[in-house]
């Protein structure tokens, strides 16, 4: 019972970590064909390949990290009242 409970987990955890790293791979290679695209159209002259993926790889990160920012435990806190409720003008 228990060892089907994990194989049933890992399961899990390897095949979205595969939808992970293929999303991730998609990601970047649309976000070098826009950085590429991007100078092309501004400078009229094609991009080293070294600049696009070191770009791209910079986007991707900071995209990435960006999204997996977390506030805290948000479901926890009461409902913060609005101060400017009563003044604003519709």
């Amino acid at each position: 019972m228990a060892m089907g409970r994990l194989l049933r987990g890992l399961t899990g955890l390897v095949a979205s970590s595969v939808v992970l790293i293929l999303l991730g791979l998609v990601y970047f290679i649309v976000t070098a064909w826009i950085v590429s695209f991007g100078v092309e159209t501004v400078m009229g002259a094609t991009p080293s390949a070294d600049f696009v993926a070191l770009s791209a790889a910079l986007l991707s990160l900071g995209s990435l990290a960006g999204s997996s920012y977390s506030m805290g435990d948000l479901g926890s806190q009461e409902a913060e009242t609005d101060r400017y409720g009563t003044s604003e003008v519709a």
